[in-house]
């Protein structure tokens, strides 16, 4: 019994169904592209959005902890300190809150001592006699002393006082930002050093609240800011400030944090 043959497919036809097929494949893997385009474009939004709801809310604390007096530089503090101190203020909590910031700032003299001494040598024995009053609890030495200094510092780093609010100074500072802030580093509470703050305005004390006030300080408008509390807020200033003489990098260069 002879076997039973079948018709053989020509070359063609089999080309014709392997095109067919890889034709087939191409369109799922087309599709399946689009759907992963689309699943990872949502994703790429919504972090985006994450990324800026949180930059919005930091940028929105740093200036909650301004506006009492208390200044956030480079490294120094943890985001997660700077977000959770002012959910403080916005509870009523401002002892509590000054009272974490005091000890805190406290703790960064012997490091701030040392930045100090490396960029601005000339600046340094006086800072350190502020910070040794401070750490002797004479605050009323420590308080003017490093408000001054603060606005030394201002000259040295930007040819202005930070605390000077003429519009021929604020557009020298303003400039200085422009062509000295790093592109990492040009976020609005950087930014913040243009505006009127609590520190620099020319005011009564009554209307900058539980902030430190140079003006008041050094004019001898009030007596009662020797505190540790407006001590440590006077730090948490000179901080604020030279940390911009430490932070010029242009976008090619490599950042490095000062070390002590």
């Amino acid at each position: 019994m002879s076997a039973k043959s079948f018709p053989s497919e020509s070359q063609s036809e089999i080309i014709a169904k392997l095109r067919n097929e890889m034709l087939m494949f191409q369109k799922e893997q087309a599709l399946q592209a689009a759907k992963w385009k689309a699943a990872l474009h949502e994703l790429t939004s919504v972090s985006r959005l994450d990324q800026e709801a949180v930059q919005k809310r930091t940028d929105e604390c740093i200036n909650i902890l301004i506006q009492r007096g208390w200044f956030i530089s480079g490294w120094h503090t943890a985001l997660v300190d700077v977000v959770d101190k002012a959910l403080w203020l916005e509870q009523d909590q401002g002892n509590k809150c000054d009272a974490w910031f005091t000890e805190h700032f406290s703790k960064l003299a012997p490091t701030i001592s040392a930045q100090i001494k490396s960029k601005f040598p000339d600046r340094s024995p006086v800072i350190n006699d502020a910070l040794e009053a401070h750490e002797q609890g004479k605050y009323n030495l420590s308080v003017p002393t490093l408000l001054a200094q603060a606005d030394g510092l201002g000259h040295d780093i930007f040819g202005v006082s930070p605390y000077s609010r003429k519009p021929a100074n604020t557009l020298l500072l303003e400039q200085w930002l422009e062509s000295h802030l790093t592109w990492w580093n040009n976020s609005p509470y950087r930014r913040s050093i243009v505006g009127p703050l609590p520190i620099n305005k020319s005011t009564s004390p009554d209307e900058v609240g539980d902030a430190l006030n140079r003006h008041a300080v050094l004019h001898g408008l009030t007596s009662n800011y020797g505190t540790r509390v407006n001590s440590s807020k006077a730090i948490s200033w000179l901080l604020f400030v030279a940390d911009y003489g430490w932070h010029q990098l242009s976008p090619n260069e490599v950042h490095e944090e000062p070390t002590p």
